[in-house]
């Protein structure tokens, strides 16, 4: 929880809409206690256009500072991607995840057609 106030100051300053998943996430919806001390943090971050690879770079630097593991997930309106993934891979093919399952797209903001 610590981790997410950090990244909430951190985050507050960009156009972004973003939020906890996961066992925080679900903490925060349901008011059961699921996260342990080792558990990581795990942000949605909403993409309906394109996060140019500077500023996901920069992105992942502030989430990657936080007092936590964090696992940034990417939701574009098509499909889910990993934002380590994404910077690591600078434009080349990424697993992402779709609502008929996952495949390999350089482009997560392209429709994917199955």
């Amino acid at each position: 929880m610590q981790a997410l106030r950090n990244l909430e100051e951190q985050l507050s300053q960009l156009a972004l809409a973003w939020g906890p998943g996961g066992s925080i996430g679900y903490e925060i919806a349901t008011g059961h206690f699921t996260a342990t001390e080792n558990s990581d943090l795990d942000l949605i971050i909403r993409a309906p256009a394109r996060l140019e690879l500077a500023f996901a770079s920069d992105l992942l630097a502030i989430i990657n500072a936080a007092p936590a593991q964090a696992d940034p997930r990417g939701e574009t309106p098509s499909c889910g991607f990993s934002l380590q993934e994404y910077c690591r891979n600078g434009g080349r093919k990424i697993l992402v995840r779709t609502p008929c399952g996952s495949a390999w797209s350089d482009d997560p903001w392209r429709l994917i057609h199955r």
